[in-house]
């Protein structure tokens, strides 16, 4: 699943915006807002999560690429962590060059000339404008970076698993607890970490998530 920023603001030779579809009718293309790829019943990524979670601010210099939106804190040996299904939303957004740190465009006026990246289709404009409303810096040169977002799955979404899915989170989770005995699927408690076996028939899932 992913987001490009990047190739937004290409329209028709006349002007007009330009929207393209799959043949599952979904947008994969528009003038607006760059392209998209979708995924029905995609495969999750599990990682520790304790609850909390960092995010990157418009004012955080860019470090490792690609820029990591969201990051999930939690580990084994965390007894607050559950092992979560997660949905990885890769994206490219704009980002200063010589700042280093991504850029916020201003996306709708109700008048053209104003910098709308909607309206006027002009990244240059839109970046200014939007950076100026925040009141942070903008060098006029910049470049478009790969980001990358968690999204966890919703409590009610984790109830059963396939075969296949039950397959694929025990190699998944033989390499998250870094232990030669998963193979009885041996799960820590939240007090304790003490490993319990659990019935592959009760281990969750997000399903398609």
């Amino acid at each position: 699943m992913s987001w490009d920023w990047s190739t937004a603001t290409t329209q028709l030779e006349n002007g007009q915006a330009i929207s393209i579809y799959n043949a599952d009718g979904e947008q994969i293309y528009f003038t607006d807002k760059g392209t998209f790829t979708w995924q029905k019943d995609a495969i999750p990524d599990y990682a520790w999560f304790n609850g909390t979670a960092n995010h990157h601010l418009l004012t955080d210099s860019i470090t490792d690429i690609p820029v990591r939106i969201n990051t999930l804190y939690g580990d084994y040996h965390d007894p607050d962590s559950k092992i979560i299904p997660m949905k990885v939303h890769r994206g490219k957004q704009p980002y200063d060059l010589v700042h280093n740190r991504i850029l916020q465009a201003k996306l709708w006026d109700p008048e053209k000339g104003k910098g709308g990246l909607w309206v006027d289709y002009d990244w240059d404009a839109a970046l200014k404008a939007g950076m100026d409303y925040l009141d942070l810096p903008f060098s006029g040169q910049y470049g478009f970076v790969e980001t990358i977002f968690n999204n966890n799955e919703p409590p009610e979404g984790l109830t059963t698993f396939d075969e296949i899915s039950k397959y694929r989170f025990r190699k998944k989770a033989a390499a998250i607890f870094q232990d030669e005995d998963m193979a009885g699927m041996a799960l820590p408690t939240p007090a304790q970490k003490k490993q319990v076996p659990v019935p592959a028939t009760t281990v969750v899932s997000a399903g398609g998530c």
